[in-house]
């Protein structure tokens, strides 16, 4: 290995080694278990039973992002502060899937990849959120429904409002 290539693969190395990877792509590896790939080391899906929302709990789901970070051990890199900046990264990732693209949805849909790469960057921002959540010690469903009661106060049935 000659010295420049030296010089960036160590860059690189310190970067990981120090910094875990901001988007955690295959932290749920449904991709990679749809390829047979698999994840060597563990049993991330002990805890999910069927892949998708009707077999699961949101507890499960933080199960799930805790177990991946404790056995990577990014704990010490999963404060508020930087959870929030990759929520917002993330936000940012699946905004720009439709970026100058027509808003409605039929025409979103002719984009062979739009639903992949939503999904992809979708997943992102949930884990991030169910991260930040674990972090804080938050109740999700409790911070919902609390939510869901103020939005309802604010925004009555019977309200005339066009939201158009």
């Amino acid at each position: 290995m000659g010295p420049i290539l030296k010089k960036h693969f160590e860059r690189y190395m310190s970067f990981v080694v120090f910094i875990p990877p901001l988007t955690p792509r295959f932290l749920l590896g449904w991709d990679l278990m749809k390829e047979g790939i698999g994840f060597s080391q563990e049993n991330i899906f002990e805890h999910i039973k069927g892949e998708n929302d009707e077999k699961n709990t949101i507890s499960t789901l933080r199960e799930v992002v805790a177990e991946f970070i404790r056995k990577r051990k990014w704990e010490p890199y999963h404060n508020p502060k930087d959870l929030a900046i990759s929520i917002s990264l993330e936000a940012s990732e699946l905004l720009e899937i439709m970026q100058w693209k027509d808003h409605r949805l039929e025409k979103l849909m002719e984009y062979p990849e739009f639903i992949p790469r939503v999904r992809e960057e979708l997943a992102d921002v949930l884990i991030y959120c169910i991260a930040l959540a674990n972090v804080l010690d938050l109740d999700i469903t409790k911070m919902v429904a609390d939510k869901v009661r103020m939005n309802q106060k604010k925004y009555p049935i019977d309200s005339d409002a066009d939201f158009r």
